[in-house]
């Protein structure tokens, strides 16, 4: 590598990073502080710069890499578009975290305030996007326009509608049901012949004849988070000694609450709610606690966001009528598609092998959790066959 360059600017429409020869709106040169190898046939390049020479600061957007090609000499290898909220945005956001505000809701109120203050949006316009941002389907939909931009995507994204109840809507009614209602009412009745009865008659409404014949075939054996309470029990005992910051989601603040609050801990979920705090939402704690039970840690974030978190693409099934469609992204995707797991662990590598061992991990603690509580044989992730309809 040469050399690396760091722009303020945004892609020119028409243009995507693949296309740039320089960082959009051109400011300085960065640093090439390291280069290294943290996995075969991967390569890690960390990127510094400082405000020695700047008489005006700037936000950063882009960074640019570039290497030496031996026929054309200076070439641009990779562009990594920085996505960040913008500064005026960040500076607000801070101030409510300050509050005392989960982030959540602290992001929220702080895009309202910037839209409002800098974007001139009126009282209505405001409600209407208040109303936008609480909905849990909107905020992930934001994060996937998001990532299609920064990946300067071809993908077109097409919002659908939500029709009928709401996202968290307990109640089992109406033309649309939620899932949450389905998973509510499965769980509080009382498995037998009547609550068969009633069950098949109520889920015949909100789901397909298959679905329903499956559900109606756990016998109300269905998981959740308590499930796991004496592994993950286990494993922090096992490990309080060190700590839990190097997890994903882990901090040492967090980290030297969970080792304070271990003699209180009765299970996953009362756990999580003892570590619940104003700045430390229930939905954070509950992954670092995942992430601890999996093995997952922050430099394993690190690789598979390196690779794009898609090091290669999973088939679970398909439909024989499909089979062209599917023939097509197998011809265009950049990446493998795994049909068996037990043959692309000998053809995977990288980053690309730790993901699928951890996803067969995780797949066989929660089939063999499941088994276990209906004392029956688990299925092993490996031997798992595709779908085909």
């Amino acid at each position: 590598y040469t050399r690396a360059a760091v722009g303020k600017g945004a892609i020119p429409e028409g243009m995507s990073p693949k296309t740039m020869t320089e960082p959009a709106g051109y400011v300085m040169d960065a640093k090439i502080a390291a280069v290294g190898n943290p996995v075969d046939g991967e390569c890690q390049v960390s990127v510094q710069i400082n405000s020695n020479d700047v008489e005006t600061g700037f936000h950063a957007t882009g960074v640019l890499l570039y290497a030496a090609d031996p026929d054309l000499g200076e070439v641009p290898y990779t562009y990594l578009v920085l996505e960040e909220e913008p500064e005026e945005m960040r500076h607000i956001l801070s101030n409510y975290a300050k509050q005392g505000l989960p982030f959540p809701a602290a992001r929220q109120q702080a895009a309202l305030d910037y839209l409002t203050e800098y974007k001139g949006a009126d009282a209505e316009r405001r409600d209407r996007l208040s109303m936008a941002l609480r909905a849990p389907n909107n905020i992930l939909a934001l994060e996937y326009l998001k990532a299609l931009r920064r990946l300067s995507s071809p993908i077109l994204p097409i919002p659908i509608q939500r029709e009928g109840n709401g996202y968290h809507d307990p109640g089992l009614s109406g033309a649309f049901c939620s899932a949450t209602a389905i998973r509510h009412f499965l769980k509080k009745g009382e498995w037998g012949p009547d609550f068969r009865k009633e069950l098949g008659r109520k889920l015949s409404s909100y789901v397909p004849p298959e679905t329903a014949s499956l559900l109606l075939g756990q016998e109300g054996h269905f998981l959740d988070e308590n499930d796991f309470s004496q592994m993950l029990y286990y494993k922090l005992l096992m490990e309080r000694g060190q700590g839990f910051s190097e997890y994903a989601d882990g901090t040492r603040q967090l980290s030297s609450r969970i080792c304070r609050k271990l003699p209180e801990f009765s299970d996953f979920k009362g756990f999580c709610m003892a570590l619940k705090s104003k700045d430390m939402t229930y939905a954070r704690i509950s992954r670092l606690l995942w992430h601890i039970l999996l093995n997952i840690r922050q430099e394993d974030v690190k690789a598979s966001k390196g690779c794009g978190f898609v090091p290669y693409l999973r088939l679970l099934g398909f439909r024989k009528d499909a089979s062209g469609a599917f023939r097509e992204i197998k011809e265009k995707s950049a990446v493998p598609i795994v049909s068996k797991p037990s043959r692309a662990l000998r053809q995977l590598s990288g980053t690309g092998l730790a993901m699928l061992q951890q996803d067969v991990l995780a797949s066989d603690l929660y089939y063999g959790v499941w088994a276990l509580k209906q004392k029956k044989k688990s299925s092993c992730e490996l031997q798992k066959e595709i779908v085909v309809l």
